[in-house]
């Protein structure tokens, strides 16, 4: 489900509303996963990596399959598709190569699924002012593109409520709110006791993009009738005591976000949502303990979830836990979030693990990103003085020449 970040983008979307028409009008005509249940972090990255395509299909096919006999494998087909929204270069040249190969709806839906996902990185998370003309150009770009391909998805296999999820959050992205009703009427048209299209349309009413609490609310109130049916559409019960704790965590009042998760939990449940922002407000409260509980359960609800691993490597390495901040850091770092921060806290760790050739390699790549970062080059300059005055028989031994 949605996971963006929480500024709204200001831009002009001049090819969107005719996609938004197409996608629509090929439509125009199962969350609820048993609780727990979660994939395999990284399979669909390994099979794509492999190009082993077919198997992708019958992965991911099978899943819509079993999704449209029965609503209550959503969630289930969401966590398969999640691992399509990965920024990474690496995953695009395999993409073209599954779509030019077989054309299939899953091969457009799992492209479209990046290209969205590049455009959000592309984009960058600083507000408007601060983001740059190619920024944005390099965005619609990939959102341009990234509708081609769901347009493509449904041409062939209609009535995919997970395409107009994707289409909803391009469109609040783009400030076009007309749009992303639209896509979540087509959504629940197709499946009406839809958590996850509720999900990802939530987050496009959220005042910081231009709604508000009371459509939010209203849009909760109309999903109270499908309970009985849909047991895990309960979890919206707690999604307007989230809101205010975005609200706080935005306005760095970390404990009363802790507050508001806290009663997001107990209206909702634990959902791998509210766990994941509790943890990482308590992580911001230095409650390091409390951050790593929360975000191993919500990560084991929602796996392969950048921002939490950055969240939870930074509980980690705050404790001296070395070893296991590398391990979330560089999976965060696997999962496309290379920024600044990231390399140089996982310097830190490799640092602290006594792993200097790694740790000077990090934060020098750190300092590629923010050259002016003067607390990165006091670490860096520290490790090297550690180096230069080892003994050279304690010194990390050149790697071997490679051709």
């Amino acid at each position: 489900m949605c996971d963006r970040g929480q500024r709204r983008i200001e831009c002009r979307a001049s090819a969107f509303a005719m996609c938004i028409a197409a996608i629509c009008y090929l439509l125009c005509a199962p969350l609820a996963l048993a609780q727990g249940q979660t994939s395999e972090g990284g399979q669909v990255r390994a099979l794509l990596e492999a190009r082993r395509f077919a198997e992708l299909e019958e992965l991911v096919g099978g899943a819509q399959t079993r999704y449209r006999r029965d609503y209550h494998y959503e969630r289930a087909l969401d966590l398969l598709l999640n691992q399509f929204d990965e920024p990474v270069d690496s995953m695009e040249e395999p993409l073209d190569q599954w779509v030019n190969a077989s054309g299939t709806a899953v091969a457009h839906l799992a492209r479209g699924i990046y290209r969205s996902a590049m455009g959000f990185k592309s984009r960058g998370t600083a507000y408007a002012r601060d983001t740059s003309r190619e920024q944005f150009t390099a965005m619609r770009d990939h959102f341009d593109a990234a509708l081609v391909d769901l347009r493509a998805a449904v041409s062939s296999e209609p009535n995919q409520v997970h395409v107009y999820c994707y289409v909803i959050e391009i469109a609040q992205a783009l400030g076009e709110r007309a749009a992303a009703r639209e896509a979540f009427d087509r959504a629940v048209a197709v499946n009406p006791r839809t958590l996850t299209a509720r999900w990802f349309f939530l987050h496009a009413l959220a005042p910081r993009w231009g709604g508000s609490i009371r459509e939010m609310e209203s849009l909760i109130d109309q999903a109270r009738p499908f309970y009985g049916e849909n047991s895990a559409l309960k979890i919206l019960d707690g999604r307007m005591a989230a809101e205010a704790g975005d609200e706080a965590m935005t306005s760095r009042d970390y404990a009363k976000s802790v507050e508001e998760f806290n009663r997001a939990i107990e209206l909702g449940g634990k959902f791998w949502y509210y766990l994941l922002r509790r943890g990482e407000a308590e992580m911001r409260l230095r409650q390091y303990d409390a951050a790593i509980t929360d975000l191993d359960e919500g990560l084991r609800l929602r796996p392969r979830y950048a921002a939490a691993h950055e969240h939870r490597g930074v509980s980690h390495l705050s404790l001296h836990h070395y070893d296991a901040a590398i391990a979330d850091l560089s999976t965060a770092l696997d999962l496309g979030r290379g920024t600044a921060q990231v390399f140089g806290m996982r310097g830190q760790a490799y640092a602290g693990a006594g792993k200097n050739a790694d740790a000077l390699l990090d934060l020098d790549r750190a300092l590629e990103i923010q050259p002016n970062n003067e607390f990165y080059r006091v670490i860096r300059d520290a490790v090297k003085a550690r180096v230069e005055t080892q003994p050279p028989s304690a010194r990390t031994p050149d790697p071997p020449a490679r051709p």
